[in-house]
């Protein structure tokens, strides 16, 4: 109903251009209209048609050559090159017999093959039909059958036709490669966010794998001993199975968070898992690049899933890369930590330009949302009234421990 109502309440002139644009044939053939009206209007009002009517062979002649490169219009697009052909010859015959032309039919004709016509031959058709007819007027003005500056005006009609033509199809062409250009842009743009979130997904794969590879050791670890103490040691039988039901659990929790990502072998397989306990260190490492940093850390500080330990680490290590990147020449940033109940809350603010040139989400908060989502937390990222820009994220606990 949206849309009948847009069609019907849209103005008569749109609907129009919008039937005219979806029917270029049909517009042609209604372009032919008003230079076959042309044609007609300018011939009687130079000539006194009286004697030669449609009664007589002659004046038959006349009118159907008069109007045939008006009517070819409307085969401009359809057969641009016939049309033109058929409008040349006409109007060399227009010439011969002494009757009225200005050229209006034909130069758009030369325009229509050169442009809409299968290159080169349309081109050449163009180019050869307007040499012809220049030359046919330069004969014409030798012979004394008109004037001289006939020839000026021919020439610069059918040549101006051409230079237009050409001048459209070079903006088509241009046109056609900028729009080349974005879809391939785009392509790679999209392409290039994929492999950052593929990336940064493996990345967590490989930094969860030493701890589910530790759970599941302290698991066959601990069944051994219960198997081996199970009849002697009541009291140290139910802790070894206790313990396995710990590691069972956390492991479990671990591999639940990265469930479908892949993992590959690489040189950064064997660094140390990093932790959140290390963002002292991390932050005074920036400290050492010129970025003024402030670290403060609140709540009740305790012993956090692997999978969050590590996350917490990675996002602020990236959030500090931007602050490196992007906040200007004299770069600073505060970092808070707060241990809630139940989740965690991650601020990284800076001073950067903020929202006077908003910052474009690049591959360091496409990583950062990849790894809270893989966590169910949620992130926001986006300038700060007044200047800076603040990274803000909230990491529940809760999942992460539940079995």
């Amino acid at each position: 109903m949206f849309s009948l109502q847009n069609s019907a309440t849209s103005p008569p002139s749109n609907r129009m251009l919008a039937w005219l644009r979806a029917h270029p044939y049909w517009a042609d053939a209604l372009l032919a209209v008003p230079f076959v009206a042309i044609a007609v209007l300018t011939s009687v009002s130079a000539r006194n048609f009286a004697d030669t009517g449609l009664h007589e062979p002659r004046g038959i002649i006349d009118w159907t050559v008069l109007v045939v490169p008006s009517l070819c219009i409307a085969l401009r697009r359809r057969l641009p090159v016939c049309a033109l052909l058929v409008a040349a010859l006409a109007t060399t015959a227009i010439w011969l017999l002494g009757l009225p032309d200005y050229m209006f039919a034909t130069c758009l004709l030369i325009f229509s093959a050169y442009l809409h016509g299968r290159a080169p031959l349309a081109q050449r058709s163009a180019i050869g039909v307007a040499a012809w007819l220049t030359a046919f007027a330069t004969l014409g003005v030798v012979a004394g059958e008109i004037p001289a500056f006939t020839v000026a005006v021919v020439g610069l009609m059918v040549a101006g036709a051409i230079a237009v033509a050409s001048n459209a199809l070079n903006h088509r062409a241009y046109l056609s490669e900028l729009e080349y250009r974005a879809e391939q842009s785009e392509k790679l743009r999209v392409a290039e966010i994929e492999k950052v979130a593929t990336d940064e997904r493996t990345r967590i794969a490989r930094e969860l794998h030493d701890v589910v590879a530790h759970g599941l050791s302290v698991i066959v670890v601990q069944a051994g001993a219960a198997q081996r103490i199970i009849n002697s040691d009541i009291d140290g039988t139910t802790h070894a199975l206790g313990e396995i039901e710990g590691a069972a659990r956390n492991s479990l929790s671990e591999m639940r968070q990265v469930l479908g990502l892949l993992r590959t072998d690489d040189a950064d397989n064997r660094r140390p898992t990093p932790v959140a306990d290390a963002l002292p260190e991390l932050v005074a490492s920036y400290q050492e690049h010129g970025v003024e940093t402030t670290l403060r850390i609140s709540g009740d500080r305790r012993q956090l899933p692997s999978t969050i330990d590590t996350s917490v680490y990675r996002i602020v290590e990236e959030a500090l890369t931007n602050v490196l990147k992007h906040a200007g020449p004299i770069p600073r940033a505060n970092v808070s930590l707060d241990y809630e109940p139940d989740h965690l809350v991650l601020k990284v603010v800076d001073n950067g330009r903020g929202a006077a040139a908003p910052r474009q989400p690049g591959h360091g908060l496409i990583g950062m949302r990849e790894r809270v989502d893989v966590l169910g937390g949620t992130i926001t990222a986006k300038p700060v009234t007044g200047g800076g820009f603040a990274v803000k994220v909230h990491l529940p606990l809760e999942p992460a421990l539940q079995s």
